[in-house]
């Protein structure tokens, strides 16, 4: 029998960090999320700032050597739609702080290490396997 599908709970925006912390364009922080990880030898090949079934989020997929990766990142739900552009601002400045760290991490363990959780295995990352937020199903999961 399958099983339905369900939309993940996540966070409220208002109460994750970097609320209402920058003024700086959506543009501008995903184009430097790509620099970092052009920097360590990455090749961007998709970019997807979109919605699907009312969620919105973010999509980066790249390689490093032969290593694939694919980042998703959800647009948080504020606590009023006219805080929407404060949302995804914040979601592609968490993106590029997380995309950050893990580049400082690629120094000592190396870019699978890294990126682990966004590594493409058969079409699909750890964390879609696990059905984590960070998953590209659009916060469904399977119960």
């Amino acid at each position: 029998m399958k099983k339905a599908l369900k939309v993940k709970d996540l966070p409220i925006a208002n109460d994750m960090p970097y609320w209402k912390t920058s003024q700086s364009s959506i543009e501008h922080w995903i184009e430097k999320t790509e620099k970092l990880i052009v920097s360590v030898g990455g090749v961007i090949h998709t970019r997807i700032f979109g919605m699907n079934l009312g969620k919105e989020g973010i999509l980066i997929a790249f390689n490093i050597e032969k290593d694939y990766f694919r980042i998703f990142w959800p647009v948080l739900e504020p606590v009023y739609q006219k805080d929407k552009v404060a949302a995804q601002r914040q979601a592609v400045t968490m993106l590029f702080y997380d995309t950050k760290a893990r580049i400082n991490r690629i120094q000592i363990f190396g870019p699978r290490v890294a990126f682990s959780d966004y590594l493409l295995l058969g079409g699909r990352t750890i964390a879609e396997t696990k059905g984590e937020h960070s998953s590209i199903g659009n916060f469904l999961q399977l119960e």
